[in-house]
């Protein structure tokens, strides 16, 4: 999953944050790494390897050896989906990944996003930029504090009164139609 609030550890580089999680699946075994063995450093070489794939993956592989204090926010966010990805997750849970990027950015991740379900991998998206999530969502699900106000396609969605009020506008109405 990634965070609303990218939760990247900053004394880390890039490269770093996104390897740990690489491991992450990966049998912990102390005295083997204490030592340096062989299977620790193939571990330790596959993850580098998967890290580098997906920092490629998300357009940050040229950052990848400086620190994660030195990245834009729109980076952080890439860092944050790389490192997620890196788990071998079946399903991505994504919140508030479009938070703070300018619409440029919002659509570039889109893509990655899109490409991400072409490979097989299901996402969750919890995000409140709406024209966003119509685009890419095949079912919407919408909540107004904490109260289910509509569930469906996004054509149903987008035709539901409670979330034109809550969500929408009543622009978005004149603009559709």
């Amino acid at each position: 999953r990634t965070f609303q609030h990218p939760a990247l550890f900053e004394g880390l580089n890039v490269l770093d944050n996104v390897c740990l999680a690489a491991t992450a699946r990966k049998p912990w075994n102390v005295l083997a790494d204490v030592f340096g063995t062989q299977s620790s450093k193939a571990t330790v070489e596959a993850a580098r390897e998967k890290a580098h794939g997906w920092l490629s993956f998300v357009r940050l592989q040229s950052k990848a050896l400086q620190p994660i204090a030195s990245l834009t926010p729109a980076e952080r966010r890439l860092a944050e989906v790389a490192r997620a990805l890196a788990a071998d997750p079946k399903l991505l849970l994504l919140d508030e990944p479009f938070a703070g990027m300018t619409q440029s950015e919002a659509l570039s991740l889109c893509g990655l996003i899109q490409q991400v379900r072409a490979s097989g991998i299901s996402v969750i998206l919890i995000d409140h930029n709406m024209s966003v999530v119509m685009k890419m969502a095949d079912k919407v699900t919408v909540l107004s504090f904490g109260r289910l106000i509509a569930d469906g396609t996004p054509a149903e969605v987008r035709q539901s009164e409670e979330v034109i009020s809550a969500y929408l506008g009543k622009e978005h109405v004149a603009a559709s139609a």
